[in-house]
């Protein structure tokens, strides 16, 4: 991770060299990563067969709609997004990227990272990592 060379305050962030209204503005979310643990919570493997690697993609939701949804990564535990994917913010809104298995019909939840109150401050430090019990997602997000 590298750290954040935003120096604005308050409800600003830095686009370009100004400090600028963080709300409402679009944002370019990058280097989307995700590490799924080797097994279901139940204990099962993700899928049947070989290694039983997931087939990992994210949905990414503003307000509770989701706004776009990456390709999928056939059997794999650890993948990465380049992006940028774009979503269009305003103060305090929430900003939910989940990631799940592809099972063709049906997909299974891995993990949910979830910012219930987006904040210009939490946009400053442009980086957002998400952990549980054998699981990351990590991710970029700057001004577009």
């Amino acid at each position: 991770m590298t750290a954040s060379t935003d120096l604005c305050s308050g409800d600003n962030v830095c686009m370009g060299s100004a400090c600028a209204p963080a709300f409402p503005h679009a944002y370019a979310i990058t280097n989307l990563s995700v590490t799924a643990p080797n097994l279901k919570p139940n204990g099962d493997p993700w899928d049947p067969g070989e290694d039983g690697a997931p087939d990992l993609y994210v949905d990414i939701a503003v307000g509770g709609t989701i706004v776009t949804t990456t390709a999928i990564a056939a059997k794999g535990y650890n993948t990465t997004f380049a992006g940028p994917y774009t979503v269009n913010l305003d103060a305090n809104v929430s900003l939910d990227l989940t990631a799940s298995d592809n099972d063709g019909a049906t997909s299974e939840l891995v993990y949910d990272c979830s910012i219930p109150m987006v904040s210009a401050l939490i946009l400053r430090v442009g980086y957002v990592l998400c952990s549980g019990t054998g699981v990351t997602m990590n991710y970029t997000i700057h001004p577009a």
